[in-house]
């Protein structure tokens, strides 16, 4: 084999090495996404079920959200706030998945449907005072929503 026919097989054997790295990375993508939108799915079955399965803790919750929170121990509304806290929890986490495309563009818009749900005059009035505690990029999201009249 002449030097010239050993440099083109070299050169052939980088480019199909390189197709096969990007075909690998493009599954390993999808696989991560699949899993994301599983731990997410995972998450909010379980908290779900938690209320489900405490009638004092899904009244609490339904009190809380709705502003209801009159006849609310001062310990039944720290626990409906954490729970609104953890749906927030949830809310950032599948919005800065999405912004790093970890999760497809249609369950990114999904998501955020169902999150948007929480934004009673009363959790408004909660993220006002708790919105701080979150990232900045999320802030905005949940800010521009709220302006657009999704609560």
């Amino acid at each position: 084999m002449t030097r010239t026919a050993i440099e083109i097989v070299g050169v052939v054997a980088v480019i199909l090495s390189l197709v096969f790295v990007g075909i690998e990375l493009r599954n390993n993508t999808e696989a991560v996404k699949a899993d994301n939108h599983y731990s997410l799915l995972d998450l909010s079955f379980t908290q779900q079920l938690v209320i489900l399965e405490d009638p004092e803790l899904s009244a609490i919750l339904s009190k809380v959200l709705s502003g209801d929170t009159s006849s609310l121990t001062t310990e039944q509304q720290f626990r409906g706030n954490l729970m609104r806290e953890q749906l927030f929890n949830m809310w950032e986490v599948s919005f800065y998945n999405a912004r790093s495309r970890q999760l497809e563009a249609e369950i990114t818009i999904a998501l955020d449907n169902y999150y948007q749900r929480l934004l009673t005059t009363s959790t408004v009035e909660w993220w006002n005072d708790n919105s701080a505690s979150y990232g900045e990029s999320f802030q905005l999201h949940v800010n521009s929503i709220i302006e657009d009249g999704g609560a």
